[in-house]
């Protein structure tokens, strides 16, 4: 009874662990993109174009991977994201013209759609009863534990070896990724085998609580969206010292705000967690616009990352349990898909502002914007009873 409740197996630890390197080696891209968007050309505008088209292709991908978790499984579709992830970084290196790159990061948009989908699905599959938040918690922490050394090292390689080491250094952690999740297994309960209807199909996505924390997750992505695409290139006009470290500080406080929200959540209810992340990301966000030195910097960053993680994993949880364990897998794809959205749309709104006006401007009106959508969702939310 005590191994079958206990969270911490053989397959959570190898989920966790290829959610880190895959993380680790996406976010290795995430302060060096821009500045070789630069180098090859481009602008604010390319940049949030870029950024965009990887969040749309992920978009456009997880629909039908999230169809075929439910009917087939999780593993092969780890694995397909996985294979992704190791092969984009080598086509980067195989293109100058910015509309290639943009078809490149599309590619790697699609082992975001897969590794996020199966490892979620997957986390949540293999959860005792009652520990499904922590569970989602776990994952929310090797993504950020990704986050945390990632761009820092991306930007080390990038500065000491150059883009070319970088890319090939990519590519090789990833599939080292690859390996682990070849030794994966998933419980068979993770396989939908039930014919279902299209009625049937239809129906988790009408439930109000799912589709009500979804739009809260497009809310807080909006938000984030702006922060993870932009933060890279203010940091370098403003001469903020430790620039890659501010992405250090936006992971460790993203994985306190998932930690602390998996098990808050799980005790005292869903919703008590979701109010205070809307409001800390966007004050964050503002917070970067109005205070300018490095120290307002990083105490804006920490508060986006707190937000951002605390939100995700919260309303990640409510979707997640906003329908029948049947339809587990799409459920989570279609909260993520529109995560997902809010982030695309995000680069690419506040790609065409940052060219005409600024940066602070940007993070300003991201922050307004997401108040403006977050709080009356979430005061809808909270009259249900099951988030209560």
């Amino acid at each position: 009874m005590k191994q079958k409740d206990s969270l911490l197996n053989k397959n959570v630890i190898l989920v966790f662990f290829v959610t880190f390197i895959f993380f680790a080696t996406l976010d290795m891209t995430v302060y060096p993109l821009p500045l070789y968007v630069l180098e090859l050309g481009g602008g604010p505008r390319e940049i949030g174009y870029i950024a965009g088209t990887f969040s749309f292709s992920a978009i456009l991908f997880r629909p039908l991977l999230g169809r075929i978790s439910d009917a087939r499984g999780d593993k092969g579709i780890l694995l397909i994201g996985m294979i992704a992830s190791a092969t984009a970084p080598l086509l980067y290196l195989a293109f100058s013209d910015l509309r290639l790159v943009a078809l490149v990061r599309a590619y790697h948009g699609l082992g975001l759609a897969a590794v996020v989908l199966a490892t979620q699905a997957m986390m949540a599959g293999l959860a005792p009863s009652g520990k499904k938040g922590q569970a989602l918690a776990l994952q929310g922490i090797a993504d950020g534990s990704g986050l945390m050394l990632g761009p820092p090292l991306g930007q080390w390689m990038m500065e000491a070896q150059g883009f070319h080491q970088l890319f090939i250094s990519i590519a090789v952690l990833a599939g080292v990724g690859f390996f682990l999740a070849l030794l994966t297994d998933e419980p068979r309960n993770n396989i939908g085998d039930v014919k279902v209807t299209e009625q049937e199909i239809a129906g988790p996505f009408l439930q109000p609580q799912l589709l009500l924390a979804t739009l809260l997750g497009f809310a807080v992505a909006f938000v984030f969206g702006s922060v993870l695409t932009f933060l890279p290139v203010y940091a370098e006009q403003l001469t903020v010292r430790f620039k890659s470290g501010l992405f250090v500080i936006l992971a460790l406080f993203a994985i306190i705000g998932r930690y602390t929200t998996g098990l808050l959540s799980d005790k005292y209810g869903r919703n008590k967690v979701v109010l205070p992340a809307v409001v800390l990301i966007a004050s964050g966000a503002m917070l970067l616009a109005f205070w300018t030195a490095s120290f307002g910097i990083y105490l804006a960053t920490a508060l986006v990352g707190i937000g951002f993680g605390s939100g995700h994993c919260g309303l990640l949880t409510i979707a997640a349990e906003g329908s029948s364990s049947q339809f587990k897998g799409r459920s989570i794809s279609l909260y993520a898909t529109v995560f997902d959205l809010g982030i695309a749309a995000s680069s690419y709104i506040f790609g065409v502002i940052a060219e005409w006006s600024s940066y602070g401007t940007v993070f300003t009106a991201a922050g307004l914007l997401g108040l403006a959508l977050g709080l009356p969702l979430y005061f809808r939310l909270i009259r249900l009873p099951l988030c209560s």
